[in-house]
């Protein structure tokens, strides 16, 4: 009995520390103050837990497949602090990040290309699903540090060969502060 609950204890933690190093636990996150690059957004909006945007994303993607358009990255843009507001409330716009706007959005979509001057930007290829905790608490200590009220947040995905790679952008908002102070 001892030997079996032994192997069963040393099976746990080489699965947990497998699954770490697979998701890229392990991996650095690489931070720096910027202006993004022109994006062009088609998505949905979605209130309701984070962890479930998934389906809409994959919604968007088939559209684009089934009418060629472009989809090189997925993104989520996530407007709430989890820590505060209740799962059911929580409000996002998912999608596709498209190669210039469509004349017309299709019914249930919508376009944006959000206009940001200054971004608080962060790069992890581990998985997507570590964000929350190697990336968020980086941001938010950062704007804490700066005296800035945490904004929302944009989440530009790219998997290849399931290689991962996220790109985070957390606006900075810029009439309130001035850039040179800026520190990283």
């Amino acid at each position: 009995m001892l030997k079996f609950a032994f192997g069963f204890f040393v099976a746990m933690i080489l699965s947990f520390v497998g699954t770490g190093i697979y998701l890229g636990y392990y991996k650095n996150v690489d931070t720096s103050i910027g202006t993004p690059v022109e994006l062009h957004l088609l998505g949905k909006d979605v209130t309701g837990p984070y962890h479930m945007v998934n389906k809409s994303i994959e919604e968007v993607e088939a559209y684009t497949r089934e009418n060629n358009i472009p989809c090189p990255r997925s993104f989520g843009m996530y407007f709430d602090n989890p820590e505060q507001v209740e799962p059911e409330k929580l409000r996002s716009f998912v999608g596709c990040v498209i190669d210039q706007k469509l004349t017309e959005a299709p019914v249930d979509f919508r376009q944006e290309s959000p206009k940001i001057e200054k971004a608080y930007m962060a790069s992890f290829t581990g998985s997507p699903a570590l964000g929350p905790l190697k990336v968020y608490p980086e941001a938010r200590d950062w704007f804490e540090r700066n005296k800035l009220v945490f904004p929302y947040a944009l989440e530009i995905y790219l998997i290849k060969d399931s290689h991962f790679k996220t790109e985070y952008i957390f606006p900075i908002p810029i009439e309130k502060v001035i850039p040179e102070s800026l520190k990283l």
